[in-house]
């Protein structure tokens, strides 16, 4: 694909960045761990905070075993885990035949169906963008879920963006090792961008993985304060924006400064 006019890139989070989904992501476990009490309350007896304690317990093991690595992000794995943790404390109750599992995993989507959307400003603001700059989203989710919920949001390529790239397609999340390298090259050989040559505008939620990564590289930093992490501050000067917004149109008199 061929560069804009402006030459200047914008570089968006999706998760929180461009509309709400990490607040129902909480909503749909909530929901996950309630069926599985009920679930197992056939066979044993099972607090919540039990189920919580093995979600959280097993969500641990996989940012462990998969250090900045796309299955850590993985929501059917997360699931999966924790059955396995729960059975551990369940006497000898079997439960990680995989029926249990395809209940939980349906009421855990259905709910993120139901609950997940684009702000009301996202599309507009988004075809607005896309008249002014080359403009890719960078989505830390495997392929699977970042499709799913590129389709949620009803973001359409030419129309609201011209990349769309998750974490699984380079081999590593944000803001681990060598992200930044592999992103650019992918851009370079694939879509025949040069980010390193171009004004580069990033635009995203968290100030760890998001503005960090920007500030590295020497792109302009954009903090969102939207969904679960709006109140979530810089812990580090690295981690400081240039641009704190509160709504994703606030964009556009950034970039016509």
């Amino acid at each position: 694909m061929e560069d804009k006019n402006s030459g200047e890139i914008l570089v968006l989070d999706l998760d929180g960045t461009l509309g709400l989904s990490l607040i129902p992501q909480e909503i749909a476990f909530n929901n996950a761990f309630f069926l599985i009490k009920e679930e197992l309350e056939k066979f044993c007896s099972i607090k919540l905070e039990q189920i919580r304690k093995s979600y959280s317990l097993a969500k641990r093991k996989l940012y462990r075993k998969y250090p900045f690595l796309p299955s850590r992000h993985d929501k059917n794995l997360r699931l999966e885990q924790t059955l396995a943790e729960i059975e551990k404390i369940s006497n000898d109750v079997k439960i990680t035949d995989g029926k249990l599992l395809e209940k939980v995993k349906k009421c855990y989507w259905d709910t993120f169906h139901k609950e997940a959307a684009a702000y009301p400003d996202t599309h507009r603001t988004m075809e607005e963008l896309m008249d002014k700059l080359t403009v890719i989203i960078f989505t830390n989710n495997g392929l699977e879920e970042a499709e799913l919920k590129r389709r949620i949001f009803e973001l359409e390529e030419h129309k609201h963006f011209d990349v769309f790239v998750c974490s699984e397609e380079l081999g590593v999340c944000k803001p681990g090792h060598g992200f930044y390298e592999k992103f650019s090259e992918l851009l370079k050989q694939k879509y025949k961008i040069n980010i390193s040559e171009n004004k580069v505008y990033m635009v995203g939620d968290d100030p760890e993985a998001d503005i960090r990564i920007a500030n590295e590289v020497g792109a302009i930093s954009i903090l969102i304060k939207k969904d679960l992490l709006a109140n979530k501050e810089p812990s580090k000067e690295i981690e400081k924006p240039d641009y704190v917004i509160f709504e994703i149109n606030e964009i556009i008199k950034i970039i016509d400064e």
